[in-house]
């Protein structure tokens, strides 16, 4: 599974495995940095606002893997547009655990996610790209059970995000709602948020508390929409 990528795209959106990124140990590749700064001189780089999804866009249920079961969190769509049409990327980061514990499979991982796509386009709102990890190193599921530089605070989903995207990461924020979602924000120097939806504590101090999505778009923009 190391070399090998699957991509789902629905309506210019892209759910991209991390996996695609990680040798059979699950170390992400880094790129030199020469490789690194020729990629970033062919895109205009902006910054971007790294999302966890349970709990940050969508409400936190353990380990949801029913489409039906997904519901946004308080004004998650009108946040997502806000930071759109502010010049912020919008990139989602998800450890999902629980396909590599087998609580649900990766389908189950991508309907869940398509609904939430759809939600989001109900109200104009459109992400950037969406990754996930699948690992864990206390899995039941042999591909997947394995610790991986792609499993937050791990930085691998973040630097595969600035090589797609071409992101000004000094100009970056992360927001989400338990301690792993704060500590790969500060490792690589985003603004940290931590809203009190989902899990919404960490034991790493945030730069900022917000209650929701909402308020933490508003803070990041300056209220404007």
């Amino acid at each position: 599974m190391g070399n090998r990528r699957k991509t789902v795209r629905n309506n210019g959106f892209q759910l991209s495995p991390v996996i695609f990124f990680c040798n059979l140990s699950g170390k992400y590749q880094k790129k030199t940095n020469s490789e690194r700064i020729n990629m970033m001189q062919m895109k205009k780089k902006k910054p971007a606002v790294f999302l966890d999804r349970d709990g940050v866009i969508i409400e936190e249920k353990h380990y949801i893997s029913k489409p039906e079961d997904v519901k946004l969190t308080y004004r998650a769509g009108e946040a997502v547009k806000m930071l759109s049409q502010n010049g912020f990327y919008t990139v989602v980061v998800s450890n999902q655990s629980g396909i590599a514990r087998g609580y649900f499979t990766l389908e189950d991982y991508h309907s869940v996610t398509h609904r939430m796509v759809e939600l989001l386009e109900n109200e104009g709102a459109a992400l950037d790209l969406i990754l996930y990890s699948p690992f864990h190193p206390e899995g039941k599921v042999a591909e997947y059970t394995r610790d991986s530089d792609c499993r937050k605070p791990g930085s691998g989903m973040f630097l595969q995000a600035e090589t797609e995207l071409g992101i000004d990461m000094e100009k970056s924020f992360m927001i989400g709602d338990r301690t792993s979602d704060i500590d790969a924000g500060k490792k690589l120097g985003l603004f940290s948020i931590l809203v009190k939806t989902g899990y919404g504590e960490s034991s790493i101090l945030p730069d900022k508390i917000c209650n929701n999505l909402y308020e933490a778009a508003h803070f990041i923009t300056g209220g404007k929409i």
